[in-house]
């Protein structure tokens, strides 16, 4: 539906309800309907209640990161705290401000609405220079899209801001200010996002993190063959996709599922991979996929390859090649088509998730804060543009015989008198730190909770210590945890894993470099 008719239904639905005394539930992913047509709101994701009240008052103050992103906020930083009312917005350059109330240690994050910002020019910043509460952020080299009725304007430092133009305006001189500023009371103050000595912590030793998510969901198409189980070669395109990602160190890779998910999730279990679930696969669109593993892997690295399983023929070189790039979002480029998979930055996806509009990834990744910093990455890669969508593409030239290269697998097992501690259970405790939950991890992971348990009390046993904290029930629900000795285990297996890995791509060359070509 397109804007204009939507905006004529939202009228013509707020009229009726004038007339109605009676409650109306309304579910919807739109934030203008919401305020529009809710006095009360509540706002959920991933099955939990983030805020509950008046909407008004939930747009005015958010309090956790997801809310404010849900209410549209697109400018929010994790913190430092630097007094009782100063902070210091760490992925905003450093920036410093102040704010209009004491920050408590529950305050972990920052928002700032893009109508908040109030331009400035030379001489009227200079009057608030002397001021504690100033909160001037000078503009330089920001990126100008141009909108209808709007600029759309990010700055440096990745803050966002617009304004107001209109149809007949096309020069940009004079719409970029030397200043902005923002009143101490329009600072929203959050909780939910991660401090910066968390986050220093979790990256010791180690480079940018690159995960991926994969659409398996089998959404509404017009193909007749459910598309990740087609044969490529001595294997399918599910396993082809998450086979060739590994290969080039990428982890973690999360599979959305949906149809036929029980046959996919146990086609995929020993590839160490996060299985979600779309239940509502049949009604809703590709793009609410992409926003499910988005979400679900957004806190655990810096950047996200996205593809449907559709495209199972793009090289670990194109990866490689991809992992290069620091920008917001990059794109493989063949022969002047663009291709997949892309590559998003977690900056990138606060805006990916509050997109509403048409042609799902595509348009989102049109956005200006977005497009505005997306790389065209060219590769000699034709398999970014090859999709295997139906029996036919496979028997499609060398699709129906293309095997997958031989490549090392080095696996570290611990031992004792035998093996207690080795992939699948670093991939648990991975993800009972990341869900807080033995259930939820279990459910990923497509194994009995019986097994986990299994699993869990054995590493215990043999190390001497425990690896959870755990409560069930109660007022609050249930949790698991690990202990602090349990997390400094598992990053230093994970960092030998990686180091294991690499040194195995090595020995590997040297020894077998020739080895397909011969067979040949």
């Amino acid at each position: 539906m397109d804007t204009y008719l939507r905006e004529g239904l939202r009228l013509e639905l707020a009229d009726a309800l004038k007339d109605y005394d009676g409650v109306t539930i309304m579910v919807t992913h739109d934030r203008d309907e919401a305020y529009q047509l809710c006095d009360n709101l509540l706002l959920m994701d991933r099955g939990c209640v983030l805020a509950a009240g008046r909407t008004r008052d939930i747009f005015q103050n958010p309090v956790t990161c997801r809310a404010a992103r849900l209410t549209g906020c697109k400018n929010i930083s994790r913190i430092e705290r630097l007094g009782e009312r100063r902070i210091r917005a760490v992925d905003w350059d450093g920036l410093e401000l102040a704010t209009d109330r004491p920050v408590g240690d529950a305050i972990t994050g920052v928002g700032i609405r893009a109508h908040d910002f109030e331009p400035l020019s030379e001489s009227s910043a200079r009057a608030y220079m002397e001021r504690e509460d100033a909160n001037l952020i000078k503009v330089c080299a920001p990126c100008i899209s141009e909108m209808p009725f709007e600029w759309y304007i990010t700055l440096q430092n990745g803050l966002w801001w617009k304004k107001e133009k209109d149809i007949h305006t096309h020069d940009t001189a004079g719409v970029v200010p030397r200043w902005l500023r923002v009143e101490p009371s329009a600072l929203l103050l959050l909780t939910g996002a991660r401090t910066r000595l968390l986050i220093y912590q979790e990256r010791r030793n180690r480079l940018m993190k690159t995960g991926a998510v994969i659409i398996a969901a089998g959404h509404k198409s017009t193909i007749s063959r459910f598309q990740p189980m087609l044969p490529v070669g001595d294997s399918t395109v599910i396993r082809r996709i998450i086979i060739t990602l590994k290969r080039a160190g990428i982890d973690p890779v999360v599979v959305v599922t949906g149809q036929k998910a029980d046959e996919v999730e146990k086609h995929i279990a020993g590839l160490r991979v996060i299985c979600l679930r779309n239940q509502d696969y049949e009604q809703t669109q590709m793009y609410y996929s992409i926003c499910m593993g988005l979400n679900y892997i957004e806190d655990l690295c810096d950047r996200v390859f996205v593809l449907p399983a559709k495209f199972p023929m793009f090289l670990p070189d194109t990866i490689q090649r991809m992992m290069g790039s620091r920008a917001m979002a990059a794109c493989p480029v063949y022969d002047g088509k663009r291709g997949h998979p892309v590559l998003v930055s977690k900056a990138a996806i606060p805006s990916l998730l509050i997109y509403h509009g048409e042609r799902g990834l595509r348009g989102a990744l049109r956005q200006p804060e977005i497009n505005g910093h997306l790389e065209e990455i060219p590769v000699e890669d034709e398999g970014i543009i090859m999709a295997v969508e139906s029996d036919e593409d496979c028997a499609l030239g060398s699709l129906g015989r293309e095997k997958l290269a031989v490549y090392p697998q080095v696996q570290l097992t611990l031992e004792r008198n035998e093996g207690f501690f080795g992939p699948q259970a670093a991939q648990f405790l991975s993800l009972i730190d990341h869900t807080g939950s033995m259930q939820t991890a279990c459910r990923q992971m497509h194994m009995s909770y019986t097994k986990g348990w299994k699993i869990l009390k054995e590493a215990e046993r043999q190390l001497g210590y425990p690896l959870l904290i755990t409560q069930s029930g109660g007022a609050e629900g249930g949790f698991s945890q690990l202990t602090p000795k349990s997390k400094d285990f598992l990053d230093r297996y994970l960092r030998m894993e990686r180091e294991l890995r690499m040194e195995g791509e090595r020995l590997y060359k040297k020894y077998f470099t020739g080895e397909e070509e011969t067979e040949s």
